[in-house]
């Protein structure tokens, strides 16, 4: 037990404190008891984030702005609808980067095909118009 007035420790047994005299009537508990655990319960489950909505998303956008890349397009494309049908199990986590995603791959789908079915067509024309047939065999 310790002293209320000075706080050192009187032998048990004793109500006066030996250092500084004062009465301490009923002994008093030691200041460094141990408490009562506390039980600290963790909710450990993390959302989840989508991965293929993230990469769809990013692709889609580097493709959009670097025309003519159809690799990062069509994987942009890929990713942004393999996202989506995962949002879905994710309870729409990542929804919105897949749709956003899917939307830029197919805006930058549009020109391109655009661009290659009118040079399909300008080629188709020249050759049946019989502009290759000047052409040196070489080149051909």
């Amino acid at each position: 037990m310790f002293c209320n007035n000075c706080g050192s420790q009187i032998p048990n047994g004793q109500t006066v404190c030996p250092k500084c005299g004062a009465n301490c009537g009923q002994p008093s508990p030691s200041p460094y008891q141990p408490q009562a655990q506390q039980q600290v319960i963790v909710n450990s489950s993390q959302q989840q984030s989508n991965g293929c909505a993230t990469a769809g998303f990013v692709l889609s956008l580097i493709g959009f702005f670097i025309s003519f890349t159809f690799i990062l397009q069509l994987l942009g494309l890929i990713f942004s609808i393999v996202g989506l049908a995962k949002a879905s199990k994710l309870n729409g986590t990542g929804r919105g980067l897949a749709i956003t995603g899917l939307i830029f791959a197919i805006l930058d789908f549009i020109p391109g095909v655009l661009l290659i079915m009118v040079l399909t067509g300008a080629f188709a024309a020249a050759g049946s118009a019989g502009v290759f047939a000047v052409l040196p065999a070489a080149i051909l």
